[in-house]
């Protein structure tokens, strides 16, 4: 197994499909190894801003993204009261909404139908052991298979498996107190194209479309005792 110019990806994320088709696009075999079974459509809004939209014009994908952007408006913060306190519409200084806003789990899907035809995924799939040698990397997958590459590349996320085989030592993390979750939730007909924010207890935000946002400020003041 000749191992010059193949590469390993592990990961088919936002990182490792977009790395996948450039480097494919400089002669380079592309293998990419994904634990689940299928590209994962979760995650957080992904904002596109710097050289990131300088990259998705020279992948042409611009017009994929935009047929998929999200449609915010930018930002308001709400008091407990559903009161307005602060406004950063899109593009604004400080703001969090860009041009390009998109689902994380639309982006992955532009990323993979864009590099699926000329790089080798693999879905359940990923490393149980690396073993580097002078000019190429052996590794041992999940089914048993043994591959040589020239190179192998982490693009799994921050607690990488794949990292912790060769760099166990130097991955550590520092806790600092705070967490964070995302799901999804059906929009209803009134309303907007705001992201909504309130401050809640002990240090908590929840960002929610302005509906559930209302109804979420409801419940605190009659977690108070203040009435809805």
């Amino acid at each position: 197994m000749d191992a010059k110019r193949k590469i390993l990806i592990c990961g088919a994320g936002i990182a490792g499909p977009a790395l996948g088709f450039w480097l494919d696009r400089y002669g380079y075999s592309v293998v990419v190894a994904e634990k689940a079974a299928s590209i994962r459509d979760g995650g957080q809004n992904v904002d596109i801003k710097g050289l990131g939209q300088e990259v998705i014009r020279r992948m042409s994908i611009v017009e994929k993204i935009l047929e998929k952007n999200t449609l915010e408006q930018g930002q308001k913060y709400f008091d407990a009261k559903g009161r307005a306190i602060a406004v950063f519409p899109k593009g604004a200084l400080s703001g969090l909404t860009s041009d390009f806003e998109i689902l994380r789990g639309d982006f992955a899907n532009i990323l993979y139908e864009e590099t699926r035809s000329n790089c080798n995924y693999r879905f359940s799939t990923f490393v149980t052991a690396l073993k580097q040698s002078g000019d190429h990397v052996e590794v041992i997958f999940n089914d048993g298979n043994v591959e040589l590459f020239e190179l192998v590349i982490c693009a799994d996320g921050v607690s990488s498996p794949t990292r912790q085989l060769v760099l166990s030592a130097e991955t550590q993390f520092r806790d600092f107190g705070a967490y964070m979750a995302f799901f999804k939730i059906p929009r209803e007909p009134q309303d907007d194209n705001w992201a909504c924010s309130v401050n809640g207890i002990g240090g908590t935000m929840l960002t929610l479309p302005r509906t559930a946002l209302a109804r979420a400020c409801g419940a605190r003041r009659r977690s108070f005792g203040t009435g809805a």
